[in-house]
């Protein structure tokens, strides 16, 4: 579901699966058992310096973008696995 009584949709599944190996895939130089360690981050409200914004490459956060723009189809209604995934991936790449 795309939420609470909503109708059921299909999820847009990641390019890359399971999670560990989309880690490695989209995520420069951070692990998923840092992710796991750090905890989670849920929804993308947050607060980070430049600095740690530019600590990654600018190629990373566009293939971030295409990854989660392929699954905005009216058909996914924004369930995207892909975004799940990138849930898990915020606080572990942005806390020190």
């Amino acid at each position: 579901r795309n939420h609470a009584g909503g109708t059921v949709t299909d999820s847009c599944k990641a390019s890359v699966r399971p999670l560990e190996k989309w880690f490695e895939t989209f995520i420069y130089n951070v692990s998923l058992k840092k992710a796991r360690h750090t905890g989670v981050l849920y929804n993308p409200i947050f607060a980070v310096s430049r600095e740690r914004i530019r600590q990654y490459p600018r190629s990373m956060y566009e293939r971030l973008l295409r990854e989660i723009l392929r699954c905005t189809s009216k058909a996914h209604e924004g369930v995207a696995e892909a975004g799940h995934y990138l849930e898990r991936a915020w606080k572990a790449m942005f806390e020190s």
